[in-house]
């Protein structure tokens, strides 16, 4: 697997600054469908509770639920994780500056 960067004129790595968490990209993904988050909570096997926790990034995608999601939406774990980590990733880089520059 490779990874991708976008790079400008002189080289340096563009950021855009917006952090994508999957539960956002679950929800459009679930408007798209159709689907409702109480069925699809269900189908998942989880609590509409937990559900809504994912959507609203109070809650992460684990290893367990990207298998869960790639069953039944048909996009891979691989996917689900790969969002994740990058999120995960992005939020320790900005704690990282905010404790430098305090």
């Amino acid at each position: 697997m490779k990874n991708y960067v976008i790079l400008s004129k002189d080289g340096q790595e563009i950021r855009t600054g917006i952090l994508l968490h999957p539960g956002d990209i679950l929800k459009e993904e679930l408007a798209e469908r159709g689907l409702k988050k109480n069925f699809f909570a269900e189908k998942l096997g989880i609590h509409a509770s937990q559900l809504s926790d994912l959507l609203s990034r109070k809650k992460n995608v684990t290893a367990a639920l990207a298998l869960k999601l790639e069953e039944t939406l048909g996009v891979k774990a691989d996917f689900w994780m790969r969002v994740q980590t990058a999120y995960d990733l992005e939020i320790a880089r900005l704690e990282v500056i905010q404790k430098m520059a305090a």
